[in-house]
């Protein structure tokens, strides 16, 4: 079964919530990340993605015909949530526990297929709260409430469940920040902290010093003409903010100086920072051909896994 969720998440091109699924979402949690998937597909940036993976040949039709699930036409929303702060998993160097995640897809679902095709996978249908589960024997369970996919395991399902059934109000707090970037951007995302994968040789110490200044981070992407990418990062201080944003000049130089015609080093040109008190803003964009040239050679790979 988690090879069959990989190929449906694979499928989709974008990771806008409603209050269905912020019922959902587990109390203090730490990042959250989400999408609208009509607005992406909408988009010239979505339909060329689509059109890089390709989906009527390979595993992916062979996929949507045993399903009956087409995330083209079946998917509206979708709400990744984690309570692991990514800025301590940074810092640990510990990569996440299953049970630190959650993934809601608000769509349609055609659970008999689903649950034949969950069958050949060693994973049985069950019930919990009268909601629909296929449960795998590693405790990961995929739930199915009128209009919903819930994944994740045991633990994080059920208590997702049980939220959904009682009611209970979303984290006002929490809900006013989701309501507030979900609206801004197409792809979303929110944290608490701030992780950075890889950074340029020799300026490891520097930009780790800056990022510990980091108290929360928003950002997301807005696609039109341009495509449009923002982060906006609160700080301990406006010293950090300033500090923040020389780093991200500094990064910036060095990758152009670097690799000055490599894909998506255009986005550095277009590089605004400025301050706000404690927070730091950034926004970059890229042309839709530049786009296209940037993650032509990702999309590629991921749709032939």
């Amino acid at each position: 079964m988690k090879k069959l969720l990989i190929l449906i998440l694979a499928a989709l091109p974008v990771m806008a919530v409603d209050g269905t699924m912020l019922s959902m979402v587990m109390p203090g949690a730490k990042a959250v990340a989400g999408g609208d998937a009509n607005r992406v597909l909408a988009s010239p940036a979505g339909q060329f993605l689509l059109s890089q993976m390709n989906l009527e040949s390979g595993h992916f039709k062979e996929m949507m015909t045993l399903t009956g699930f087409d995330p083209r036409r079946d998917v509206r929303e979708i709400l990744i949530v984690s309570n692991i702060n990514p800025a301590n998993a940074a810092v640990s160097n510990t990569q996440p526990k299953q049970d630190d995640g959650l993934l809601v897809v608000r769509g349609t679902f055609d659970l008999s297929r689903l649950t034949s095709l969950a069958g050949t996978a060693g994973a049985s249908l069950t019930t919990y709260k009268n909601y629909p589960v296929l449960n795998q024997k590693d405790s990961q369970w995929v739930a199915f409430p009128t209009g919903f996919a819930v994944a994740g395991t045991t633990a994080q399902v059920k208590a997702a469940l049980d939220r959904l059934q009682s009611g209970a109000s979303p984290d006002a707090a929490l809900a006013a920040k989701i309501a507030d970037v979900s609206s801004r951007f197409d792809v979303w995302m929110m944290a608490e902290g701030f992780s950075l994968p890889a950074v340029p040789q020799g300026a490891n110490q520097m930009i780790g010093q800056t990022l510990q200044g980091i108290e929360a981070t928003t950002g997301g992407i807005k696609f039109g003409a341009d495509v449009v990418f923002t982060m906006e990062a609160l700080t301990r201080s406006p010293a950090d903010a300033t500090a923040l944003t020389d780093v991200l000049r500094f990064v910036a130089s060095m990758a152009q100086s670097a690799k000055p015609d490599a894909p998506g080093i255009a986005l550095f040109n277009t590089l605004q920072a400025s301050t706000n008190g404690r927070t730091a803003s950034f926004t970059m964009s890229l042309p839709q051909t530049e786009f296209e040239r940037m993650v032509k050679p990702k999309v590629r790979i991921a749709a032939v896994r």
